[in-house]
């Protein structure tokens, strides 16, 4: 049974210590500006226990660039009337600086004003605040760009149609068109991963002919491969079976990865996909542990870029993961396209993986079942 605290403040029933004991908060009582009781969960927190924070006091726990914030409560507490909060950070044993939402409570004890201070840890709070600014930046900026290309593309369009030029319209439409589609990628991708999170995403099953969609991927990209003078070769097997699977969000995946291939291969390059059918005996099925008594097909996209770094190739698939080109061959995008490839490859089931070599490029590989259904 606990005992009731002894201290030179408040002293604490043994039911009041073992509520505080347990709360989500740091807590400590401050006399005269001492610390003299602290809770298990504030000594969690800092790394100190009683004893080592009695003899630092509250202002050394504190970030040097936070202490003036608290300095005068500390000073005159008298003056407190009402719970004041702050944001504050504290530093711990350790030297790291942990985000907190500071609430000091003021009590009268004896006749005088006691503190009671409350740390709520808010470090993964403050993280998402900042992702979502670092990734409200990181759009704007991705929308900004294809925008100032159409407005450019356009204005050049009305100059050109003036002075009756056939050769510029042509090419300034195509530029428009370009930036339009990149624009309509990235919006379907915002979307999409919108769905993921909300766990909203339901899968269509009906036949799918994998050699269609690689076709029609293609030539939805074209143009960005023209324009960077990139040789996009296919080699399709001709007795692929059709598979049950969800034939808009396949046609997603291969775009989003030939996407990728064509934006980060350099000025001149190549690209090939290939399509082949595979038994669920083969070696590539084991090796992945996928069932085998089943049969899959499988697409590769190869590319002539930067290549990845090993410890990046499993990251690459999550959300919001941008892997900066290291030879100015590409633009790093928002981050969403090879997540939402893998959510929709292991919706059917199926696995998707990459293999690369920095300096000489990478080839993505995905498998799908043949015969996958909603279960």
């Amino acid at each position: 049974k606990p005992k009731k605290t002894e201290t030179k403040g408040p002293v604490i029933t043994d039911q009041w210590q073992e509520i505080i004991e347990n709360s989500v908060d740091g807590i400590c009582i401050l006399d005269d500006q001492k610390i003299t009781f602290v809770n298990r969960r504030l000594e969690g927190m800092t790394g100190y226990n009683l004893t080592e924070l009695k003899s630092l006091g509250l202002e050394n726990i504190l970030a040097p660039r936070d202490r003036k914030k608290i300095e005068k409560i500390l000073q005159t507490p008298q003056t407190i009337i009402m719970p004041i909060h702050y944001e504050i950070r504290l530093l711990s044993k350790l030297k790291r600086e942990i985000d907190t939402e500071l609430r000091v409570v003021p009590i009268e004890y004896n006749h005088k004003k006691v503190l009671v201070c409350f740390f709520r840890d808010i470090t993964q709070i403050k993280e998402l605040e900042r992702m979502r600014t670092d990734f409200i930046a990181m759009v704007s900026h991705e929308l900004r760009t294809p925008l100032t290309a159409i407005k450019e593309a356009i204005s050049l369009l009305a100059t050109a149609a003036a002075s009756k030029s056939p050769e510029l319209p042509v090419r300034f439409i195509n530029i428009a068109q370009e930036e339009i589609g990149r624009l309509n990628r990235m919006i379907d991708n915002l979307v999409e991963v919108s769905r993921i999170e909300s766990g909203k995403v339901k899968i269509k099953f009906e036949p799918v002919k994998i050699n269609f969609l690689i076709e029609t991927a293609i030539e939805s990209l074209a143009v960005l491969a023209d324009k960077k003078k990139i040789k996009v070769t296919k080699s399709l097997a001709k007795d692929l079976p059709i598979i049950m699977g969800d034939g808009d969000r396949i046609f997603h995946l291969i775009s989003n990865i030939l996407d990728n291939a064509i934006k980060f291969t350099p000025r001149g390059g190549s690209v090939a996909i290939a399509s082949e059918k595979l038994p669920g005996s083969s070696p590539i099925i084991k090796a992945h542990r996928l069932p085998a008594n089943e049969d899959y097909v499988m697409v590769s996209v190869s590319d002539t870029g930067p290549g990845i770094a090993p410890q990046n190739l499993e990251r690459i698939f999550e959300k919001f993961e941008r892997i900066e080109p290291t030879t100015g061959a590409g633009e790093a995008g928002i981050g969403l396209g090879l997540a939402i490839a893998r959510n929709t490859v292991e919706l059917h089931r199926g696995k998707i993986w990459v293999t690369s070599e920095l300096g000489k490029g990478s080839i993505f590989y995905f498998v799908l079942p043949t015969n996958v259904r909603s279960e």
